[in-house]
């Protein structure tokens, strides 16, 4: 079963002292995964998952409908996040907004700036 969830862009690392569940979510024109695209909710939710750890996104400027669909995930794990923010002008703003609108209790923080959009802005969101 684990390997089919790896190719479904979902990992379960079992360690010593317990369960750690981290989600990853594909680029959307992976054409492996096109069919297999579900929220993150959907994902957590299917198997039961005791609990989320981590969620990392580099969805090609699709980070913030992703984020919607993770919003029980966040709001009842508050799995720690890296999410891209390189992708969209109006990301820098925006998805540190949605974090905060659907979790208030994360404390952000932004990585170093890069120019991928025609402009400086940071290039990753960091939260736990």
């Amino acid at each position: 079963m684990a390997a089919r969830w790896l190719q479904y862009a979902i990992g379960i690392l079992a360690l010593p002292a317990n369960l750690v569940a981290v989600v990853f979510l594909p680029a959307p024109h992976s054409p492996r995964m096109a069919s297999a695209a579900r929220s993150i909710d959907k994902r957590v939710a299917e198997p039961k998952l005791p609990r989320v750890d981590a969620v990392k996104m580099d969805i090609q400027g699709s980070e913030a409908p992703a984020l919607r669909g993770a919003a029980h995930t966040l709001a009842t794990y508050q799995p720690s996040i890296a999410i891209s923010m390189e992708h969209k002008p109006s990301d820098p703003d925006a998805i540190p907004a949605l974090v905060g609108r659907l979790n208030p209790n994360y404390q952000m923080r932004c990585t170093e700036c890069g120019n991928t959009t025609g402009r400086i802005q940071p290039e990753a969101l960091l939260a736990w």
